[in-house]
């Protein structure tokens, strides 16, 4: 008989805040604004100012606060809800870095969502709102969660310590060269990445999966030479539905005896991929960064099967910024 173990573990709840500041060249007064995430049943409190000199507080009392100068400010205030102790929590977060990146992601979609609105309040004026943008975490000069009243993941620019002396990557001069050509999927998949980076998180999906489409389409015509240009074109424009699934799937099986898309979990990505793209495209929906990133993950996946069967695509090693 099979004994099931039921945790007697209390839920707690604990305080968590988002500290965040980024360069901005616009002075405006404090604006608080409340809103209901998901399916959370508690308000999640947004304060957002910038000013020319700013003081930001650092959030944990080992840590002194910090002077900026045209800066933006924001900080989160919400709840989590935790079966655990105080220790328990705090090592679920500062440890496990992952948990603290995955909380970071949703104030972010948080903080540009408020910046969409903000810039749609003052639309008709002649305000300089305009100027904000969404934001990633590669513009943060400081960005600091704190959960219950204790540092668990803090990041500062080191610029703005002054007294500190910054730590420099070297190379050597002999080895290195400034190259005269810098390869589409290269320059593609890179400013993919900067676009996640800096917040533009569906133009970053929408660019990898275009090179996607097009590397796909190309690689399918080369291993196509023993048709006539019009016959090839005739079978790529032909196929209408589902192109990617059928050039991936049963064409590159006819053409190469095997398919990126017999690995079952590239299959399954790819059919994800192309119905969040139509999403975006055709219904004007979103995408959050953690989709991004996936979906840069599964381009990069596909096009490295691709390099396995013969292509040779030049595949930056991206790092989505933290």
């Amino acid at each position: 008989m099979e004994v099931q173990l039921i945790s007697l573990e209390k839920t707690n709840e604990f305080e968590v805040r988002y500290i965040a500041a980024w360069p901005c060249a616009l002075d405006i007064d404090p604006i608080e604004v409340f809103q209901t995430l998901g399916k959370e049943t508690w308000s999640t409190r947004l304060l957002f100012y910038s000013r020319d000199f700013l003081e930001i507080p650092s959030g944990d009392s080992e840590f002194d606060d910090l002077i900026l100068e045209n800066s933006a400010f924001v900080e989160i205030t919400s709840k989590l809800l935790f079966k655990g102790s105080s220790e328990d929590l705090f090592n679920h977060y500062a440890i496990k870095i992952e948990n603290s990146k995955k909380l970071i992601a949703k104030f972010m979609e948080l903080i540009n969502s408020f910046i969409m609105r903000l810039k749609y309040s003052f639309s008709e004026t002649d305000s300089y709102v305009v100027r904000l943008r969404n934001i990633g975490i590669l513009d943060l000069t400081i960005h600091n969660l704190i959960i219950d009243n204790r540092g668990v993941y803090m990041r500062t620019n080191k610029l703005i310590h002054s007294s500190n002396k910054l730590s420099k990557d070297t190379f050597e001069r002999s080895n290195f060269s400034i190259k005269n050509i810098v390869s589409r999927e290269w320059l593609l998949l890179t400013r993919s990445a900067d676009l996640i980076n800096i917040g533009f998180v569906d133009e970053g999906l929408i660019v990898s999966f275009a090179l996607l489409d097009y590397e796909v389409q190309n690689f399918v015509r080369k291993n196509l030479q023993f048709l006539t240009s019009d016959e090839i074109e005739l079978v790529l424009r032909g196929i209408d539905k589902k192109r990617l699934q059928i050039y991936l799937g049963p064409l590159l099986k006819i053409l190469k005896q095997q398919s990126p898309l017999d690995n079952a979990s590239i299959n399954s990505d790819l059919k994800w991929l192309n119905s969040k793209r139509n999403e975006i495209m055709h219904n004007g929906a979103s995408c959050t960064s953690s989709e991004a990133i996936r979906s840069l993950n599964i381009v990069i996946a596909i096009l490295n099967k691709l390099n396995e069967l013969g292509n040779n695509l030049d595949l930056p090693k991206l790092k989505i910024i933290f």
